[in-house]
């Protein structure tokens, strides 16, 4: 009995095995007849070529396809493909047997590579039709997963730009899930490195495995970047579906979604968190040798990470809810609001997903709605964005409004701030420093009753990572017959983000400059300036100015002088230099170290006014004897002082309220001349306001001396 029995088992296995043989050569030939057919009948879905090195059967249930490409019909670009390398497709045996129907339940994709320029293309031209047709396939259980992507945004001659995906899609009944990973690795050109060519084949596409073609442009990983997981659920129902969460987790990025998609009608809410404070950005490729790999482990045991370290977000996006139609190319957002930070926002507009993507959005924020923004007195900012983008530029028109609200700190002088941005260009160049470009730029202030503008063309901004938590933002551009450059240094680390920057004025038309600041019409000259802004330990101005060989007209202070004391001269002056420090904070302004240098009048000394209007000054007045000469009132004191001394010092000092500020005559050694030869001349003059006591309409030339 036992040898009968295992003559039976070898001969079932025999046949078992020819009959493995006979299934396996007759489907592998039926594919190999069908293979321009099967080819063929996907390229009638779509607008680009597919080409299929071979395909195979494996017994039982298993196709393998080898070296499949897709290329568009127009491009002989071979590097603008999409290739399979190797995939495999798992079929339904019963439903084969049973009802002579191929249905698949699993694809495999092993190590594709897409090329990110023609992908994006491929998708413009093909993805309705094919997004059509999945959803005409009927409700199988279906797998379909991708190991080992790479994904290539390299353009140019930049350097290798490569993002690996792995991800794994479920559709069981009408349950979808979608699970995975996405990790951009940084690399480098090395030009020694050698790579076999990718053969070619009759039509001239390449093929083979899909980074040969990139790495032979000289690219070789440096170190690893930090995943990006993604977690999707959905459920169909009917013509739309149920969106129960959509999750991306990174080391500093936590984003949760919820919601619906019924026809055009997209529904979303949810959440996020994110880290502004940069860690490491890549992970170190590993070290082939044991030394290497020892060294690495000695780096990562000395800088332990604590295990809250990421707990508290710097930013976060709360209460979510967007409703928006899609009718591609087209999305209409008809309301996405969410509050940052405690802020609320919200958005509404259009964006158009054609050949030139163009964006037309409202963006509002109230701060004034928030409990726990720093700047109370801040009510709310109105943004208009218009703008499109080539892939390489992305040129906009912004209208920027800002209003605050003056119950609310009642010493904070601006009441809104108006912008208009013409032109503005941002370069979308990922090898280069970001970097934009202002057409033309009009801001307006205003304050009480006053309007500032200000006017920028052709200004050219560039933003460079110094640090990890640093960044330097420089701007440059021509201003009002000169120049200005701005530095700017941001840093982002904790517990709050500092601002610290210069800008330099050079060369600038003061009297073009009389919109920005009234009292600048009345000034000519060349304006010569550094402001220094910095937030630490809380937010100030200091600086210095400089005007060279100008003239002031009607100057309000020249003027009082010239109508007290009758000094017609003081109308004009004509300057070598005008000067000063300053500092500004929220509390007063200061002016330190003022000079004005000129042939009748020269001034030194400060001024200060708070944030209350009381003002405390020292101010050095020195008048020629040529000036003083044009007024009767001063003849007198004129010959007290000889030759020898060129100009007569009044040294006053200013108090009190601005409006109505209080003059004193401080003692000097030209006061005590004074004194000598003509008594009582503060108390007569300052303290009884000698502007009453002079006579205004006396003109110089007819007046006789005043005696004492």
């Amino acid at each position: 009995m036992p040898p009968f029995r295992n003559r039976f088992l070898s001969w079932a296995a025999i046949i078992l095995v020819l009959c493995v043989l006979v299934v396996s050569i007759v489907f592998n030939i039926l594919l190999g007849l069908n293979k321009s057919r099967i080819v063929n009948a996907a390229n009638t879905l779509i607008s680009d070529q597919l080409d299929v090195g071979y395909m195979a059967y494996v017994f039982p249930n298993i196709v393998v396809i080898k070296d499949a490409v897709l290329v568009p019909n127009d491009d002989l670009d071979p590097a603008r493909v999409v290739k399979l390398p190797a995939v495999t497709a798992e079929f339904s045996i019963l439903e084969f047997i049973l009802r002579q129907n191929v249905t698949v339940q699993k694809v495999k994709l092993y190590s594709p590579y897409i090329h990110h320029g023609y992908f994006s293309d491929f998708l413009k031209r093909n993805g309705k039709q094919l997004l059509d047709f999945l959803l005409r396939l009927p409700r199988v259980d279906f797998r379909f997963s991708v190991k080992d992507t790479l994904w290539d945004f390299t353009v140019g001659a930049g350097s290798p730009d490569y993002v690996q995906l792995n991800f794994v899609f479920w559709m069981k009944k009408d349950t979808i899930r979608v699970q995975g990973a996405a990790r951009k690795d940084k690399y480098v050109h090395a030009p020694k490195h050698k790579t076999r060519q990718p053969r070619e084949d009759p039509a001239g596409v390449s093929r083979g495995w899909p980074p040969w073609a990139s790495l032979a442009k000289g690219g070789q990983r440096q170190a690893a970047g930090l995943p990006l997981e993604f977690d999707f659920q959905g459920v169909w129902a009917g013509e739309g579906l149920f969106i129960d969460h959509l999750s991306l987790i990174r080391k500093n990025v936590y984003l949760k979604l919820w919601g619906s998609l019924f026809r055009e009608k997209l529904q979303l809410n949810g959440f996020a968190f994110l880290d502004t404070y940069p860690q490491e950005e890549y992970g170190t490729v590993k070290p082939v040798k044991q030394s290497g790999r020892i060294r690495e482990y000695l780096r990562k045991a000395q800088k332990p990470v604590p295990a809250g370290h990421f707990q508290d977000k710097d930013l976060y996006l709360m209460d979510m809810d967007c409703l928006a139609r899609i009718s591609p190319p087209r999305v209409d957002v008809e309301r996405l609001n969410f509050n940052f930070n405690d802020v609320p926002v919200t958005l509404k507009g259009r964006l158009l997903f054609n050949d030139l993507f163009s964006a037309d959005l409202d963006i509002g924020l109230d701060p004034a709605r928030s409990k726990n923004f720093a700047m109370k007195n801040l009510n709310e900012i109105r943004w208009h964005l218009a703008g499109a983008s080539d892939g390489k530029v992305f040129t906009s028109d912004n209208d920027i409004h800002v209003s605050f609200d003056k119950a609310k700190n009642p010493n904070f002088p601006v009441t809104k701030i108006d912008s208009t941005l013409k032109g503005l260009r941002f370069l979308l160049d990922q090898y280069a420093r970001p970097s934009a470009r202002l057409k033309r730029g009009e801001t307006t202030i205003a304050t009480g009753g006053n309007l500032h503008k200000l006017f920028l063309e052709n200004a050219v901004i560039s933003l460079s990572a110094l640090k990890s938590t640093l960044r330097l933002l420089e701007v440059k551009s021509p201003f009002y017959g000169g120049r200005l450059a701005g530095r700017f240094w941001l840093t982002t680390g904790r517990p709050v983000p500092k601002v610290d920057g210069t800008v330099v004025l050079n060369d600038v038309d003061v009297h073009q400059l009389d919109e920005l600041f009234l009292d600048f019409a009345k000034a000519e000259g060349r304006l010569f300036g550094r402001v220094h802004l910095t937030s630490v330990p809380r937010l100030s101005l200091d600086g210095q100015f400089d005007m060279h060989n100008g003239r002031l007209k009607n100057f309000a202070f020249f003027q009082w002088l010239a109508d007290t004391f009758n000094l017609p001269s003081l109308r004009q002056v004509d300057f070598r230099q005008v000067s000063s420090g300053f500092t500004a904070d929220l509390d007063a302004l200061k002016f330190k170290g003022i000079l004005l240098s000129s042939g009748n009048v020269n001034i030194s000394g400060d001024f200060a006014i708070d944030k209350n209007g009381l003002v405390a000054s020292y101010l050095s007045l020195a008048f020629s004897k040529k000036l003083l000469d044009e007024s009767a009132k001063f003849r007198p004191i004129l010959k007290i002082f000889g030759e020898d001394i060129p100009m007569v010092v009044f040294d006053f000092q200013l108090a009190g309220r601005q409006e109505a500020m209080n003059f004193q005559w401080m003692p000097s050694p030209h006061k005590n001349m004074i004194q000598e030869r003509i008594p009582n001349f503060v108390e007569r003059i300052i303290e009884r306001r000698i502007d009453k006591m002079m006579t205004p309409a006396e003109q110089p030339q007819a007046a006789a001396p005043q005696k004492e």
